[in-house]
């Protein structure tokens, strides 16, 4: 058995490969995301054309920010536009936008070492992210003189099925070949959810998305062995989930 617990949406056709190799796959979502459309968030979009560039931190941020951003007008002209992975560069492309975007690793820490990005002096960055995102990028942005403004136009909370599912996985005493992580805060939720199982999740090999999410697993004190993929894509993610075998 493989765990997946990336959002259904974003899953693309890794189930499907697993179960042509043989692998039983189950999906535990462990992020529900929801818009916030408060009235704050909506004041920043209101006006983009204070901003010099927009930074998207996920998939979801795109999905979201873009109806915001669309709302308003659109991506104003000469905008600089970045995104913290090819996988989030891919969602905004599919709005006709060109962004930025690390050729090496994903996140915030690879996304920092592209060139642009080194001095943000006389910028204006928009930071568009979930409410329980990381806070170091912005500060970091600001460090190398940009003005940072946050927009959190999103919610993620614990699935309520997320425990429900973690105990029938156990129930079925299968053997577990590994669980795929996407981001960190999908890893916190599930250990939280996964309540008294927690000490026997944590022995199963663990693949992630990046260094960010194996350095979590670790402050999470994780028995089994950690895996880092290429990126969060699933492309890579089953690439590394083959070289692990």
């Amino acid at each position: 058995m493989v765990i997946l617990t990336r959002q259904n949406k974003f899953l693309g056709n890794t189930a499907a490969i697993l179960q042509r190799l043989d692998f039983q796959p189950a999906h535990i979502p462990t992020l529900a995301v929801e818009p916030n459309f408060s009235p704050e968030v909506a004041t920043i979009f209101a006006d983009l054309s204070g901003f010099t560039d927009v930074v998207f931190i996920s998939r979801n941020a795109v999905e979201i920010g873009m109806q915001m951003i669309n709302h308003n007008g659109g991506m104003p002209e000469n905008m600089r536009v970045m995104a913290v992975g090819a996988e989030t560069a891919k969602q905004l492309y599919s709005h006709k936008i060109d962004a930025l975007f690390p050729e090496k690793g994903s996140g915030a820490e690879a996304l920092l070492k592209v060139g642009p990005m080194k001095d943000l002096s006389r910028r204006k960055v928009l930071l568009v992210r979930g409410e329980s995102g990381l806070d170091w990028p912005a500060k970091e942005m600001a460090r190398r003189g940009a003005k940072v403004v946050q927009a959190k136009c999103y919610t993620q909370s614990i699935p309520a099925s997320c425990a429900e599912r973690i105990k029938e996985i156990f129930d079925q005493n299968a053997r577990i070949e590994g669980l795929f992580v996407h981001s960190s805060q999908s890893l916190k939720n599930l250990l939280e959810a996964s309540g008294d199982l927690a000490e026997r999740l944590k022995n199963v090999n663990l693949l992630v998305g990046s260094k960010n999410i194996k350095r979590t697993a670790f402050e999470l004190n994780w028995l089994g062995d950690v895996h880092v993929a290429a990126s969060p894509s699933n492309k890579h993610m089953m690439i590394a989930f083959s070289n692990m075998r």
